[in-house]
């Protein structure tokens, strides 16, 4: 059974190409636009890893980031990969005491870099 990526990321065009990219990569994908409809994907598909981007409207990806990580969350222990254009909020993240697994500049990034994170952390 092939392993679920949640995207959670505003910008439809870097959406529809990570989903591409994902899924010839083998990968089950499912989107979520914003922090709110991420929280109700999360409890429906319970996805293998997240990847996460901090600024969108609505619940931001930290709010959405301090709801999964509580307690009774399912989602607790799920990897999360912050994949952002912000610069240096990694340390402020793990300050807060918020787990994450990887912290990725988009900018600094390519989809076939991202696909090798993947695979090492779902490994």
């Amino acid at each position: 059974m092939p392993k679920t990526i949640l995207i959670v990321e505003d910008e439809q065009p870097l959406v529809e190409a990570m989903s591409e990219y994902l899924t010839t990569e083998g990968y089950r994908v499912e989107v979520a636009l914003n922090g709110n409809m991420a929280v109700e994907k999360t409890a429906q598909v319970k996805p293998d890893l997240i990847l996460l981007d901090i600024v969108m409207p609505g619940l931001d990806g930290i709010s959405y980031l301090k709801k999964i990580r509580a307690e009774d969350s399912a989602a607790k222990d799920t990897p999360v990969i912050i994949f952002t254009n912000l610069v240096g909020e990694k340390k402020w993240i793990e300050d807060m005491g918020l787990k994450i697994t990887d912290y990725v500049v988009k900018s600094n990034s390519s989809l076939k870099d991202l696909g090798e994170r993947l695979k090492k952390i779902l490994s």
